[in-house]
C-alpha cells in the first residue's frame, strides 16, 4: 500500500444462539489489535449479504455454527 491507511478486515457471522457471534467478535478484536480496520456483519441481519465490493476489504473471515457436520445453507 502506498498510503498509511490501515488494512481492512471484514468478518461475516451467522449465529443462532450467539456463540458464533461471540467468536466472530474475538476475530474482529484480533484484527483490530493487529492494526486492521475491522467490521463485523451478521449475515442474518444484513439486507445485503455480500457487501464485499462496497467495503473493499483486504481480508475476509467467515464464522458460523456447524449443523450436521456442515455449515448452514446461508453460508
Amino acid at each position: 500500500m502506498t498510503d498509511n491507511s490501515p488494512l481492512k478486515a471484514l468478518v461475516y457471522c451467522i449465529s443462532g444462539t450467539g456463540n458464533s457471534y461471540l467468536s466472530a467478535g474475538w476475530v474482529r478484536t484480533f484484527f483490530e489489535e493487529s492494526g486492521y480496520d475491522a467490521d463485523l456483519i451478521r449475515i442474518e441481519h444484513s439486507k445485503k449479504a455480500l457487501e464485499i465490493n462496497e467495503r473493499n476489504p483486504d481480508i475476509i473471515a467467515i464464522t458460523g455454527p456447524v449443523h450436521g457436520f456442515t455449515l448452514p445453507w446461508m453460508l
